[in-house]
């Protein structure tokens, strides 16, 4: 009887740090997942000006052909 109790003491310890560490890998890849969406949405607000600016320089050029014409 002491010896069942014992090795289930010893399972369910087992089980606790396994999880513990699965716990803090998660943790870990959610933290670096939240860090890359914060870059990829500075890149996009980056692309999203460039493309403001590219725009912008089109309808002045457009502009220019116009009065040449």
């Amino acid at each position: 009887m002491y010896f069942q109790l014992e090795q289930s003491i010893y399972d369910l310890r087992y089980e606790l740090e396994s999880l513990e560490w699965n716990r803090k890998e998660i943790e870990k890849n959610l933290r670096e997942a939240i860090e890359e969406y914060r870059i990829m949405e500075h890149d996009l607000d980056e692309l999203e000006d460039e493309h403001d600016e590219a725009i912008s320089q089109i309808e002045k050029l457009e502009a220019e052909v116009q009065k040449l014409v």
